[in-house]
């Protein structure tokens, strides 16, 4: 199956399920596909659906406690106003953000030096951004969580990015970020699995 028809069957099937899905697809030529509707969003999906030319699967995206969190933080961030009053409780007293990214690289910054970036890039962009959570990409344990993140300005702008994140230990406040670019994925796994044994080593 050629990459143009894998992308064919698999936006084909994203518009008729509801996320967190991943979805796969193999095919040898043909763009006919059965469309189906599933709307189970939350329960575990295994799904297979058939055809003479197609074959599609579905699985439910990974999950745990720190992408929970991940997701929470998506809704926080979207309410400006939350963040202007309550920014800093987002995250513990000790955190700190990293950027790894190639473009934007910034130094580590704390808890109010982040919330502070925040309302720079508004000034900087002249609008505050829509945060849009589009995928969780892996996890690890319970509390070490990779998400691909999407910031919509107006109609025309994005910024795409990684976010690997810890939570604390009560899985309600962010530790620890990591900010890298959408094609350094293996770096920001890495990055992940680094975390993980921090946090089974009880070192984090």
């Amino acid at each position: 199956m050629s990459s143009g028809e894998a992308e064919w069957v698999t936006a084909m099937m994203r518009r008729h399920v509801t996320r967190p899905l991943t979805v796969t697809a193999t095919a040898p030529s043909s763009p006919r596909i059965s469309a189906a509707r599933y709307r189970g969003k939350g329960r575990t999906v295994r799904v297979a659906i058939m055809t003479p030319a197609y074959s599609v699967g579905m699985e439910e995206e990974p999950r745990n406690a720190g992408s929970d969190l991940a997701r929470r933080a998506a809704d926080w961030l979207n309410d400006r106003d939350f963040v202007e009053r309550e920014g800093q409780t987002m995250v513990t007293p000790d955190f700190v953000r990293y950027d790894h990214r190639r473009m934007t690289p910034q130094p580590p910054v704390g808890a109010q030096g982040w919330v502070a970036g925040l309302f720079e890039l508004e000034e900087l962009t002249g609008d505050w951004p829509v945060y849009e959570l589009t995928e969780t990409l892996a996890v690890r344990g319970d509390r070490t969580s990779a998400t691909h993140w999407v910031l919509h300005f107006g109609e025309f702008a994005e910024m795409e990015f990684i976010a690997v994140g810890l939570s604390d230990e009560q899985t309600d406040r962010m530790a620890e970020l990591h900010f890298y670019d959408p094609e350094d994925i293996d770096a920001a796994i890495a990055e992940l699995d680094r975390l993980h044994a921090e946090t089974e080593a009880g070192n984090l």
